[in-house]
């Protein structure tokens, strides 16, 4: 990249939020209408837009590089739902409290549950013409039109194009890998060697591609590294982030016939353990993790080296889902309700100069031997002693831990075993149509912990919000 300010585009999907926050009374009446149920609505610039706020507030931190967004953002105030010229996202907020360490009470504000899309239905304002190239262009599909814009095989007007050693971070929701996708098309032909793609995982099961589902960091890393391995295009891109949202992310790395993958990994829970533990969603976890990556790229991280910005992005995630939107007002009835874009800004610039070591986030390279196992026990006698002495969580810090209640393993083959009956467990508590018992077989010698694996594996699903009521006591 060039000397000085580095300069970066965010172009793609806007969309516009529209949160239904309501207030959460104990004593509503069982009629249809309750004035006392009361519910206000905010508005909030998503998609492209939302990810070039962020990017801007991080930029005046780091005060290294500028931001633009290639387009028109609307101007809040005169937005309206329904407005035909842009697209309108709308879900349900809800509140939670939980008393401090200093006897006071904290709320909280996160998305209860997500009520459509609207797509827009005509042309929004014409954006302003062609720009100077940039050093990095971030562009946010959403799979609500902006793809469609390069259907015609040349370059829309108002998006900058990179430099000619200039990076493009693409961050992609329900990608396309076929024809159809005119933007995926154009970044092949002319941009794979400098492309870096960034996917949920769940958005790559929805293609149908096999990747396991909370059973171990291991086993789920290698089904991504297939899956990649097995598909020419994702191939041909510079670096693939595959995020597991706040829990962790694998990075497929090809530059210069060299290749390079890493599983960035919380050792202390699985993928979406966070989720089911604490409920409450929030829009927003991949714009921060590729803000992050931006951020550490365009301050001198090597594009070989993601690892600061994956780490850093893990970590603003991570406080998005625990603090979840910033509001104003009283905590139970909020004047204002908006995304924190300073507070994720804020930690994305403190993270990204926070040595790996101090993270929580660990790496490993994924191996693809069906035994590889991240923990390796060297002398088992040793580690025993330093278990009965400090406890497994300080003796085998930094190895992923499985966990239920107070049973916990190391061991994959036993952590995936014990995470399918969970997962059938819960599923099957789940489904209100169930007609039979599912029955489960336990063998070992006696002795082996048989009683005390099932008694904590039920324990631990007790204490998930949505099955304490149907599985009730021991």
């Amino acid at each position: 990249m060039a000397d000085g300010p580095k300069r970066i585009a965010v172009a793609g999907d806007l969309i516009v939020d529209w949160n239904l926050a309501r207030a959460q009374e104990s004593d509503r009446s069982a009629t249809l209408w309750d004035p006392n149920y009361k519910a206000q609505a905010f508005s909030q610039l998503g998609g492209a837009a939302l990810l070039c706020e962020v990017l801007e507030a991080a930029a005046g931190h780091a005060k290294t590089y500028e931001v633009q967004y290639a387009g028109a953002r609307p101007d809040r105030m005169t937005l309206r739902p329904g407005d035909p010229a842009y697209n309108h996202s709308y879900t349900i907020c809800s509140s939670s409290s939980k008393e401090t360490k200093t006897g006071g009470t904290e709320w909280l504000w996160h998305v209860e549950s997500f009520l459509g899309f609207e797509k827009a239905r005509s042309p929004s304002p014409d954006p302003s013409g062609p720009k100077d190239k940039v050093d990095l262009l971030v562009l946010d599909d959403g799979n609500a039109g902006f793809r469609d814009l390069f259907a015609a095989g040349e370059w829309p007007k108002f998006v900058p194009m990179p430099r000619d050693d200039g990076w493009i971070v693409l961050k992609w929701a329900r990608p396309l890998f076929d024809k159809a996708n005119h933007l995926w098309q154009f970044l092949q032909r002319q941009y794979s060697d400098r492309l870096i793609a960034v996917f949920t995982v769940n958005d790559l099961r929805l293609t149908e591609m096999q990747i396991s589902r909370e059973l171990s960091w291991e086993e789920t890393a290698q089904d991504v590294l297939r899956e990649i391995r097995d598909l020419e295009e994702l191939r041909r891109c510079a670096a693939i982030v595959v995020s597991f949202y706040t829990a962790g992310a694998v990075v497929y790395w090809y530059r210069h016939g060299i290749f390079n993958h890493s599983l960035y990994y919380d050792p202390s829970g699985i993928e979406g353990q966070s989720f089911t533990e604490n409920g409450g969603r929030m829009a927003g976890y991949t714009q921060s993790l590729v803000a992050a990556i931006v951020h550490a790229l365009v301050n001198g991280v090597a594009p070989e080296n993601l690892g600061v910005g994956i780490r850093s992005g893990l970590s603003a995630s991570r406080l998005l889902h625990t603090k979840g939107f910033h509001f104003e007002g009283p905590g139970d009835e909020p004047a204002k309700l908006e995304f924190p874009v300073k507070r994720i800004a804020e930690e994305i610039h403190e993270t990204s100069k926070q040595p790996a070591e101090d993270s929580i986030f660990k790496q490993v390279a994924i191996e693809e031997n069906s035994e590889w196992s991240i923990i390796s026990v060297d002398n088992a006698w040793d580690t025993a002693l330093a278990i009965i002495a400090n406890g497994p969580k300080e003796a085998l810090k930094g190895k992923p831990i499985c966990t239920f209640g107070d049973f916990i393993t190391v061991d994959r083959q036993e952590a995936e075993s014990l995470r399918s009956i969970r997962g059938v467990i819960a599923e099957y508590v789940r489904n209100r149509s169930r007609a039979k018992p599912l029955s489960i077989a336990v063998f070992g010698q006696p002795g082996s912990g048989k009683s005390f694996a099932v008694e904590q594996v039920m324990e631990a699903l007790r204490q998930l919000p949505d099955l304490k009521n149907e599985l009730g006591r021991k």
